[in-house]
């Protein structure tokens, strides 16, 4: 997208032709912009300390088309360490209507074995931080649960598995 001030004043927005192209394609197809943009891109920030600070373990970009994902991070193409993870921020680039579910485990298979938690933030308002996964809290459009059997979470995340929800 281009913005640009024209001779008189007159503020232009130029779109890229396969942007406008899609957008008229919703449309056409009685999507409608609320429809057409349900989704949206979503990164997940995973941090060594509490509270999303200290430093960045990793950072996974999901795109609108991503529905069901596990990451074990073992074996991760992000670069995560595993054991490492205390706390996770959501940052999305627009309002997720259809919202998320992240699953954290110890287990490096996302089995349920061991210690996990699951999130799940719906809608998905740009951006949402779980302080602690060894907590249960509900704030907002946020619902964390935290599933005790070792008491060994934080610090010990070797699994996720991120999801979109149904509409």
């Amino acid at each position: 997208m281009t913005v640009g001030i024209g001779a008189r004043g007159i503020r232009r927005v130029l779109y890229p032709v396969g942007l406008l192209a899609a957008i008229v394609a919703a449309v056409l197809a009685g999507a409608g912009p609320s429809m057409a943009a349900q989704s949206s891109d979503t990164r997940l920030t995973f941090y060594s300390g509490y509270n999303g600070y200290g430093n960045i373990v990793c950072s996974i970009y999901l795109s609108p088309s991503t529905t069901l994902q596990d990451v074990n991070f073992k074996t991760d193409p992000y670069g995560c360490e595993n054991d490492d993870t205390k706390s996770v921020r959501f940052v999305s680039s627009a309002v997720d209507y259809r919202g998320v579910q992240l699953t954290v485990f110890n287990d490096s298979s996302c089995r349920t074995t061991s210690d996990y938690a699951v999130t799940r933030i719906q809608p998905l308002n740009r951006s949402a931080r779980v302080n602690s996964f060894e907590q249960n809290f509900v704030a907002g459009s946020i619902t964390h649960t935290y599933h005790y059997r070792s008491g060994d979470l934080d610090g010990k995340v070797s699994c996720i598995r991120f999801q979109r929800l149904p509409v």
